[in-house]
Parts: structure tokens; sequence; C-alpha cells
């Protein structure tokens, strides 16, 4: 749904329409009322919030830092950096918030808050890099950290190697904000509530069918990015996380048949993007396909290599644990060998250009509105575009800063273009130093005939999987990106097109390069899945988000865990 120009007064009273003519609102009594966990003064950010308010949100969030004095804070810092000896320094400059409503199974709902105000400084002396940080800026603590990292910079520059050239971009000025319709802000945490409430009763009108999770997280950060070459740049970036996962509950095996729900995905939008019929109906059929499935007979797996087809949560979560980190040049360099690790596509030279993958493979870094992760510039403030990073099973691109982009120069002299940078810097937060990353990746669905169910159906001897459970690890892989294993969340047996049974215990081994080689056919764009990492699985929280089709794979190996 794209965002409308709408105030947050008119979206409070779309919002409380849509509420009041759903045939599956509920009213917010009884729902439980968690008292304030800590005041403000006991320098503890998150906290919950009473449910039954009516008050706005945003009420109980400390004022807004006016962008003016952020600016003023960068510019102090970028300046301490200069006087202090810095060839280069750029600094982000933070007032964030974030809002978590949550509720699973039974259990009463929970919102909690939380809101940080930091910066972080990057500085660059005789080509050794620094950085320092701190919370709740002043002009003279944002000037200290600059002194602070440029002599700890002054003493690696004698002992580091000579750096890559540092890529030169064009001096940037402006300001960016996310357009929204309704900001969830604005709201309050019993109207949040509400449309919890409402959205469970749509799975339990089903039967059998409950919701294993219903959660909505909102993000609202105003961040300023500055550098010693002129840039001054301001965003106000708005993201929503909404997750909703079905179950229908299975009696004779006293256990619940999970399916996530397409259609709540990561945007860069307002509570607009959780609004409508559709996504209610989206719901209500996911639940009963959990239902049809639980009536699968069960089995135990039978070792062995088969043909298979991954629906689209299953994609997502695989491309997240491989391609989406093998693709970040810090990691395919060897900067993070000692941190996150290395990767299997380098040397670069050696993989860019060359057929790696099946040619049915084509993956673009898209940060547009209104997905995920959308904004005009990266965290070196250089502007953000839509790029190709594998074509037609080719790596063409890799996830770039200005520290390390000269390593492509070769490719791109080869291919007769300019050197590009695409703006995929990314700070997870102001106080980590821009690394290339991806926010949101775009997996090229196949043919309209490639459905999920057509798949399935032309497979003779293979099986289905149906997501990841992450209660079992999730993907799991090696220190290059390798290798991996994974437990889905439902694997069925198939055979001449038909599941027959669903089978209990197994997992999934793979060599990345191989596996991705072994797709044949990718599915069209209805069985297409925003997958989101909805847990922190690093220091600082890293929210990716893959669109993908599902897939059909010649072979993949299945191995039995337990059973």
């Amino acid at each position: 749904m794209a965002p409308s120009n709408r105030s947050s007064t008119r979206g409070f009273s779309t919002r409380r329409a849509f509420l009041t003519n759903s045939a599956v609102a509920l009213t917010g009594a009884g729902l439980g009322m968690p008292s304030i966990a800590r005041a403000l003064s006991s320098g503890q950010s998150l906290r919950q919030l009473p449910l039954q308010s009516r008050q706005p949100t945003a009420t109980f969030f400390p004022d807004l830092v006016d962008p003016e004095t952020l600016r003023t804070l960068a510019r102090a810092g970028i300046e301490a950096a200069q006087r202090a000896g810095a060839t280069y320094a750029d600094i982000r400059v933070s007032d964030s918030r974030w809002l978590r409503m949550f509720q699973s199974g039974i259990f009463l709902p929970i919102s909690e808050i939380d809101f940080k105000y930091t910066y972080g400084i990057r500085v660059n002396v005789g080509g050794a890099w620094s950085t320092a940080f701190g919370s709740n800026p002043t002009v003279d603590g944002v000037a200290s950290s600059a002194r602070s990292a440029v002599n700890m910079a002054k003493g690696l520059a004698k002992v580091v190697p000579a750096p890559l050239p540092f890529t030169a971009v064009p001096a940037q000025h402006g300001e960016w904000t996310t357009p929204i319709g309704i900001d969830p802000f604005a709201i309050s945490p019993d109207e949040h509530v509400k449309l919890l409430g409402a959205y469970k009763n749509t799975a339990e009108r089903v039967p059998d069918g409950l919701i294993d999770m219903d959660e909505f997280l909102w993000t609202s950060e105003t961040r300023v990015v500055a550098t010693s070459e002129g840039s001054v740049v301001t965003q106000r970036l708005a993201r929503a996380f909404p997750t909703i996962v079905v179950a229908a509950w299975l009696p004779a095996q006293s256990e619940r048949m999970l399916l996530p729900v397409q259609g709540f995905v990561p945007k860069s939008a307002g509570v607009e993007a959780m609004l409508g019929p559709a996504l209610q109906g989206e719901i209500k059929v996911t639940t009963e396909e959990a239902r049809q499935l639980g009536t699968v007979r069960e089995g135990k797996p039978t070792v062995g290599r088969y043909e298979a087809v991954l629906d689209g949560p299953a994609m997502g979560a695989l491309f997240e644990a491989t391609l989406a980190h093998a693709l970040g040049l810090d990691r395919v360099l060897g900067a993070d060998a000692d941190g996150d690790g290395t990767s299997f596509l380098g040397p670069v030279d050696d993989v860019l250009g060359v057929p790696f993958f099946s040619s049915a493979l084509t993956i673009t870094a898209d940060r547009s509105m209104p997905h995920h992760g959308a904004a005009r510039w990266d965290d070196e403030a250089v502007p953000v575009s839509s790029y190709p990073v594998v074509r037609d099973g080719r790596v063409v691109d890799y996830f770039a800063t200005r520290a390390n982009a000269e390593a492509l120069s070769s490719w791109y002299a080869k291919s007769k273009k300019p050197m590009t940078l695409h703006g995929s810097a990314i700070s997870w937060t102001p106080a980590s130093a821009p690394v290339g990353a991806p926010m949101r990746l775009q997996v090229s669905p196949g043919a309209e005939g490639n459905s999920l169910d057509a798949l399935v159906s032309r497979m003779t001897n293979g099986v289905l999987i149906r997501g990841v459970n992450n209660s079992y690890g999730g993907m799991d892989v090696d220190q290059q990106l390798s290798t991996g294993t994974f437990v889905p969340l439902h694997l069925y047996e198939v055979k001449r097109g038909k599941i027959v049974s669903r089978w209990r215990g197994g997992a999934v081994q793979f060599q990345t390069k191989q596996l991705l080689q072994s797709i044949t056919t990718m599915g069209n764009a209805a069985s297409m899945f925003e997958y989101f990492r909805q847990y922190q699985r690093w220091d600082p929280w890293r929210p990716i988000t893959i669109a993908s089709p599902a897939a059909h794979f010649k072979q993949i190996d299945v191995v039995q865990l337990w059973g």
C-alpha cells in the first residue's frame, strides 16, 4: 500500500474507523495493563507501557531533539577532528525511538519502548582508521571523542599497512523524510492493542486456528551524517516490522502447525502498512492452510538426495544467512576475519562476471520506497540507488563502502563503466563504523505459471520445504558461509506431484555454491515472501529483509537429526 500524505490526525481517525467497522475488532478491556517498569530518571530507556492508556505513545518518550541541534553536534565533531589532524572524518548523530507491541499465543499483550540519543565518529590519519562514540551528546563531549579518535589513528598509522585509496564523492546537502500515512507514535497503546487483538481474532475464527506470534515493531530515527568534505545530510527514517505467525492446533499430535503470514512485511511506512481486509484475508487463508497441512500423515525422513522445492520463507532464510553477508566487501577482503568471518565469494577478480550460480538467479539490492531501509543517502552521505549484485547467476557487484570500493576498480574498468558507489555503507547504530551491507534484497521471480503448487506438482520424488525452524537454530553456516545446515519448519515427502507424508526430525545439509547452482526454476511473484530476521543475531541488531520467491532445486541433501 503506498503511503499517503494524510496527517497523523486524519490517519488516527481512519485507524479508528477500521477497528470500529471491522468484523474482527476487539475491545481493549481485560487485556492487562503492565505498570511502567522504570522511570526515565533511572537511566534505563527500555520501558513497558500501560496498555489501556489512550494517550498518544509519543507522550511516553522525551521530546524529540531538534535536527539543527544534531547538525550542530555533527559539525563540532568534524571540526574538532580536523583541528586535531584528521585527513578525513565523518560522523553520525542520531535521536531514535523504538516501539514494540507483542502477543504470543494465549499470553497477554506486551508493549515496550526504547530510545537512544547517540553519536559515532570515524577518522582517518595517514591511512589508519579509528572510531569513537558516545551517548547524550554535547558539543564538548563530541569534540573530545573526535580528538581521542584522531590520537588513536595517529598511533595506528605507524603500524598498519597501506590502505586502499579512499573513493571521493561530491559533497551532499539536504533533508529527506520517510513519507508515512499514519504515525504509530501518534496512536495510543490502547489502539495498538486493539489492532493486535483484531488479527488474533481473525485466526481464531478458523476451527483450531490461533496466533502463535503477533508482533509490530516500529522505529523512528532522525539521523545526521556529516563529513570533512562538506557533506551534511539529515534524514527522518520511519520503519515498520510486522510479523504474524499463525498456527493450527493438532489435537492428535498435541502440537501446533505453524506458518508465517504473507503480506506483513517490513516497510518504510506507518500503521497504514498493517491495515486492510486483504491482510485479514491472508491470515484466514494461511490459518486454513496450516490446518490442512496438519492432516498429512507423519513419517520419518529417509536420508538421501532429492529434488526439492523451497517456499519463499525458506529461500529468504537461505539468502539472508549466506549471500546477504557473503557479498559484503569488508568480509570478502578479510576485514572481518576475526569478527563475523570471511566469504567464499573472493577474491573479487576471480568471482565477478563468472557463471557462479544458476542462471535463473538474479538478486537486486533495493532500498526504494516503500521497502524496508528506504533512504536518500547512506551512512557515508552517498546517494542510495538500487543495483544488481547477482545477474543471471553471475556476481556483478558487492556491498562496498568508500573505504574499500577501490578493490572493484579493475572490474569496472573491464566492464567499461565508471566506478559507482550505490550507497551501501550501513552503520547499524550511529556508534558503529559503516560497513558494506544490504538493507533489503529482491530476488527476481520466475514465470507466472510457476506457483508454489505448480512447482510441487512437477516433482516425481522430492521434498517440499516450508520455512526454517528457528527454534532449532535456524540457518547454521560456517565461517566462510560456504556450507551449512538447517531444520525446516515443515518437511514434506512428495511423490508424483502429491504430498504424501510429513517428515519429523529431518534437516538439510548444503554447500552454498553447489546448492545455488542446483536451482532450476524460480517461483512466480505470487510465491514471494519478504523474510526478516526477527531476533538479534549480532550486537548491534542488523535488520535485513530478503524478498524471495519459491524455487525448485535439482537436488538437496536430507539428513535425519532425531526420531
